[in-house]
């Protein structure tokens, strides 16, 4: 890539990040915010906040939108939430919840939440607009190292001390996934929905599956220490950065380096933070001492283009081999297409009884730059030097020497020579099956295949023939009335059988019908999805995926019956327990306003107001797959209530001891003890109330909440 710009600052870089404007964010070791235009590198925006970072601290993250700073306070449980419009503090959080020093903070892609984690092992969900608590995370016996969303923002993954990833879907509040690594995690990043990459401690980058937990690949495992990672638009390819100052590049569609030095900073300083501008390909890149570099590969593309339309060919191979992304580009696939037009056209003047071998070389010449084309290129013209002797064969019928010569030349097996070779073998062969089913026919097709019976294939193809010509005869039989399932059983008792053609055509139909039925499935033709999956069944190949297929129609056909009903309750239950259900735009719908409807609620909680909060929810009720989801909505307007109760009458709480009894006994009861409850425990009794025994008091749980424990006010009797 083109290093294109450079911006030098005093301080390095902690943290940098692209908003949805397509506006540059950043920020350095003395807490100076930035934001830069892409178009001209100009500074658009700036903020000096009050808190100082570390160069290789997680805790500071921006909204997508570019509007909020979150920052984990260095050395405290605070959390400062910065305006970069109103160039403020918007909001702090402290005291009450982070007991440890906050180590991350993250935000989603939609400008609602952010989370953040702590060195005791918890960690929060929290309204970015307001600043508002949303949701505990069960505390871990270790640190939360990072937290990370996925792009859909409904899954949140937390990567802690112990090694452990724990998925959490925030739909639900359910934990989804447990990710086991060996060592302590330290950076992760969501490939789609269905896998993760892990960065530990001992700079293993990890591929895993989301699905079940488990690991696909080590990716990297090397001495060079990681930074950070970034993902391509297609997410193709992974961008890691080190601290030698390079960047290496991954390839995650076949899972190898493509790169290990595929960018190098001047003078070789630490990299700390490596983001890809998604519309372009674009990268950039900050280091220890404040530089941000801005690599482009546009200007290279371009000038591959032209050398592509000037037919400079040689000139676009060794681009190309300067630059491995190149290999990924339109451009390379346009040049990929005018290499394989050469190949075809030289093959076509070779085969031909005047090919012109000095002519195609000279054609062939500028791609002999590639080393695996220049190896191509020899084998082929060294292949069509017997192209003439080859025919000489053909024309003498010395049907031996003539495949004798092919398996020497393979190159020829793509000749019209060679096609001519094939079809004289087939027609052969076709008219001596004919002859040996008849009457005292099997002398006179002894005689027809005697000129191949020197050839090793066509040899024990034409032995078969005669011993196996009941088999044969059974073989047509069942070609003739479709009866495929017979006709593979008898193949599999008699494997010379795969040598027909017909063979080949039998399968392929079957595979076509597999592939018609899986689609029927996918595109909602459940009749014809059907139709297919009884005549693989008749068949009997792939049985267990035509049992799975002819489970999930009838899957299919039961939700479309739901649907049709408006049921919501077996709607989200028959979603939850088949998640390929989610394609059809009913339930997008749903989930969709459930989002709305539950994010609204989340901001209600936060000033306790149940009545409300009971309304919105009401028409979910009968889904007990969201109640978990529920019961921490709930949960959390119950300890407005009770924070309010305490600040309310802060120089009185002899006063309302009663009434707060009751509600922490109603609290535990609902929802069980958990850390929340145990800090306002803790907090009223630091402020004289130390008479709450919570021996007495009924121990319930948060999982058998269900809508009928709704309380208007969680002080009530």
């Amino acid at each position: 890539m083109t290093l294109t710009n450079k911006i030098e600052l005093s301080k390095g870089i902690v943290s940098m990040d692209l908003s949805s404007n397509g506006t540059l964010l950043t920020i350095d070791e003395s807490g100076n915010y930035r934001e830069y235009s892409l178009a001209d590198y100009k500074l658009l925006n700036s903020l000096k906040t009050t808190v100082e970072n570390s160069i290789w601290n997680r805790r500071v993250s921006f909204s997508t939108n570019g509007e909020f700073i979150v920052y984990g306070v260095p050395d405290t449980t605070d959390i400062d939430v910065y305006s970069t419009i109103s160039k403020e503090l918007k909001y702090k959080i402290s005291k009450g919840y982070h007991q440890g020093h906050v180590i991350s903070t993250v935000t989603d892609d939609f400008n609602k939440y952010f989370v953040s984690t702590s060195k005791d092992g918890r960690a929060f969900l929290w309204n970015l607009q307001t600043g508002n608590h949303v949701f505990s995370f069960p505390k871990r016996d270790q640190s939360i190292n990072i937290a990370r969303f996925d792009s859909e923002g409904i899954v949140v993954a937390f990567g802690g001390e112990d090694g452990i990833i724990q998925l959490y879907n925030i739909l639900t509040m359910k934990l989804a996934q447990t990710i086991k690594n060996e060592k302590p995690i330290r950076a992760m990043l969501f490939i789609g929905n269905k896998y993760i990459v892990s960065l530990d401690k001992e700079d293993r980058v990890i591929l895993w599956r989301t699905a079940d937990g488990k690991q696909v690949k080590i990716m990297i495992e090397n001495n060079i220490t990681i930074t950070k990672m970034s993902l391509s638009a297609d997410e193709k390819f992974l961008f890691l950065s080190t601290v030698k100052g390079t960047v290496i590049l991954y390839n995650l569609t076949d899972h190898k380096i493509v790169n290990f030095s595929y960018i190098t900073v001047n003078n070789a300083l630490s990299i700390t933070n490596v983001i890809t501008i998604k519309n372009s390909g674009d990268l950039i890149v900050s280091d220890i001492k404040g530089h941000i570099y801005f690599y482009s590969s546009s200007e290279e593309q371009q000038a591959l283009s032209k050398y592509i339309k000037a037919k400079k060919y040689q000139e676009a191979y060794r681009m190309i081999m300067q630059n491995d992304m190149l290999k990924f580009t339109k451009e390379a696939e346009v040049l990929e297409l005018v290499w394989k037009k050469a190949l075809q056209t030289s093959k076509e003047m070779l085969d031909t009884d005047s090919g012109d071998i000095l002519k195609i070389e000279l054609l062939l010449e500028p791609f002999k730059i590639v080393p695996e084309k220049k190896e191509i290129i020899n084998v082929i013209i060294n292949d069509f030097k017997q192209y003439e002797m080859l025919n000489k064969f053909i024309e003498k019928e010395n049907y031996y020497l003539a495949y004798d010569i092919v398996s020497k030349y393979p190159s020829l097996e793509k000749t019209k020579a060679y096609k001519k070779l094939d079809t004289i073998w087939q027609d052969y062969f076709r008219r001596a099956k004919i002859k040996l089913f008849e009457k005292n026919g099997e002398n006179e097709a002894r005689e027809m295949l005697s000129k191949f019976s020197g050839i090793n294939d066509k040899a024990y193809t034409i032995k078969n023939l005669f011993l196996q010509k009941n088999s044969y005869l059974a073989f047509q039989n069942f070609l003739k009335t479709k009866k495929y399932g017979m006709l593979l059983d008898l193949v599999a008792k008699n494997r010379f059988l795969e040598t027909n053609p017909e063979y080949q055509e039998v399968i392929n139909t079957i595979d076509k019908v597999y592939i018609d039925m899986k689609l029927g499935i996918k595109k909602g033709t459940l009749d014809v999805a059907k139709e297919k999956a009884d005549f693989l069944r008749t068949v009997g190949v792939y049985i267990e995926d035509v049992s799975e297929s002819f489970a999930e129609i009838e899957i299919h056909k039961q939700f479309l019956i739901i649907a049709k009903k408006n049921d919501l309750s077996q709607i989200f239950a028959m979603v939850d327990k088949y998640p390929y259900l989610n394609n059809y735009p009913i339930v997008q719908n749903l989930e969709k306003h459930w989002n709305e409807v539950v994010f609204e609620t989340q901001e209600l909680a936060s000033h306790g107001e149940i009545d409300k909060i009971d309304n919105l929810l009401s028409e979910f009720y009968k889904i007990t797959s969201r109640y978990n989801k529920m019961a921490n909505i709930f949960k959390i307007a119950y300890l407005s209530d009770l924070h309010n109760t305490v600040a309310d009458n802060i120089d009185g709480l002899i006063i309302v001891a009663v009434l707060l009894q009751r509600g922490i006994q109603n609290y535990l009861k609902l929802f069980g003890l958990d850390q929340e409850i145990e800090d306002l425990i803790d907090d009223v009794r630091a402020k004289g109330l130390d008479n709450i025994d919570l021996t007495k008091m009924e121990i319930g749980k948060i999982s058998e909440w269900t809508p009928e424990k709704i309380k208007n006010s969680i002080i009530e009797k």
